[in-house]
């Protein structure tokens, strides 16, 4: 899952461990005058978004900031600067730097169904029962087709065949699932003893 690490000032000098994907979004206060926050990136992990390359403006209830983002786009690290230049010479506190560490994402987790073994047991119960009225669809479709072929009315036979084979999938289908229940309970109760 990406993720996006939102960083202000207060950040500056710490360092950040990002995944392949993640996006790092930056947010300084503009100082001011003819001035502007200007990146470097030394190292290959992290490339600066091109929509936010010379950086956006936020109006604040303090006035002006500007955001710039930047991608993990490789495993491996970088040191991130934002200089803010202007024609006067630049002070410690117009510079904000952190360390970034890119790592590969963490494999997805397959995700598994746990039902407790009393639900599961009502659960094969109702797969059983929707098996049977099932197969009494595929009975009744059998004998709607029987009555249909001996009373020549072709909207029974019809009918009947329908129910049939959807009954008959119905069945073949929760026959299945039944089958899996059960192998499953009799495996959860063979590990028990």
């Amino acid at each position: 899952m990406r993720k996006t690490f939102y960083l202000t000032e207060n950040d500056a000098g710490h360092a950040i461990e990002m995944h392949i994907g993640d996006t790092l979004e930056i947010t300084l206060d503009e100082r001011g005058g003819t001035g502007r926050w200007a990146p470097e990136i030394k190292g290959e992990a992290l490339r600066i978004n091109r929509d936010t390359e010379h950086g956006y403006f936020l109006l604040t209830e303090d006035g002006h900031s500007v955001v710039h983002r930047f991608s993990a786009v490789s495993e491996g690290h970088a040191v991130l600067e934002l200089r803010y230049e202007n024609a006067h010479a630049v002070k410690p506190q117009d510079r904000f730097h952190i360390a970034v560490t890119v790592g590969n994402p963490p494999p997805l987790k397959r995700a598994r169904l746990i039902i407790e073994p009393a639900r599961m047991s009502q659960l094969a119960v109702w797969v059983f029962t929707a098996l049977l009225v099932s197969l009494g669809l595929a009975l009744a479709g059998f004998r709607m087709v029987q009555l249909g072929q001996n009373f020549d009315t072709s909207r029974d036979f019809w009918m009947g065949v329908v129910l049939a084979l959807g009954g008959a999938l119905l069945a073949g289908i929760f026959g299945v699932r039944l089958m899996g229940l059960l192998t499953h309970l009799s495996e959860r109760d063979g590990r028990k003893h």
